[in-house]
């Protein structure tokens, strides 16, 4: 009788410390995310991401949107270039159509906060700084 009591106890600690565990952990970019773009490994799961949250900026400037399907490919390119164009890029550090952490962290900073700021797209988007990002929402312009 005694056993089954401790054995559940345990049981029951572990699985509380596992939920304290998982809530408790502060929301960071994963700084080793790979680039997403021509030339590199393209994670389906991050080439979606580029493509909802780059559709989430684009919808609020009535720009074109590309299909959310998690493929890279010359429509994407195309419009992560054009992304760039608008948001940050200049004569010395042109826009190239590859989303390394400026590209990134403008996605997780703009688009869709539901998924951008410390949340699924954190995951598989490259940033440079998850501290730093802006309030969700904000306009660029």
């Amino acid at each position: 009788m005694m056993k089954k009591f401790v054995t559940r106890l345990g049981l029951t600690a572990g699985v509380a410390a596992l939920a304290l565990g998982g809530v408790s952990g502060t929301a960071q970019a994963t700084p080793g995310a790979a680039y997403v773009g021509p030339g590199y490994p393209n994670n389906p799961h991050a080439v979606w991401c580029v493509q909802h949250l780059m559709n989430d900026v684009s919808r609020q400037y009535g720009q074109p949107t590309v299909d959310e399907d998690g493929v890279w490919g010359p429509k994407t390119f195309a419009a992560v270039k054009t992304f760039q164009n608008r948001f940050w890029a200049t004569s010395s550090n042109g826009a190239d159509g590859i989303v390394g952490p400026t590209t990134g962290e403008y996605l997780l900073s703009y688009g869709d906060a539901y998924y951008g700021r410390g949340n699924y797209c954190f995951w598989y988007l490259p940033s440079p700084d998850a501290t730093f990002l802006p309030v969700a929402g904000t306009r660029l312009d």
